[in-house]
């Protein structure tokens, strides 16, 4: 894994021609980090709307445990 502003630079390098913003991929990346429960339950329509509007400015807790 690449060190925060290498990485960062890296990122924005491939994405920016492309027109894909940074907003946009750390959005995709943290859905990929999701416990399969919850995107069992999103993917369901399962999901509290309100909850889950609310968390994606908080940090994601590395263990699906935690996220539950």
């Amino acid at each position: 894994m690449l060190p925060p502003p290498m990485g960062t630079r890296v990122l924005r390098c491939a994405l920016e021609p492309e027109g894909i913003s940074k907003s946009y991929v750390s959005r995709i990346l943290r859905a990929a980090l999701l416990a399969p429960d919850i995107v069992e339950a999103i993917l369901a329509g399962k999901t509290d709307q309100a909850l889950m509007l609310g968390r994606p400015e908080r940090p994601l807790p590395a263990s699906w445990e935690e996220q539950l």
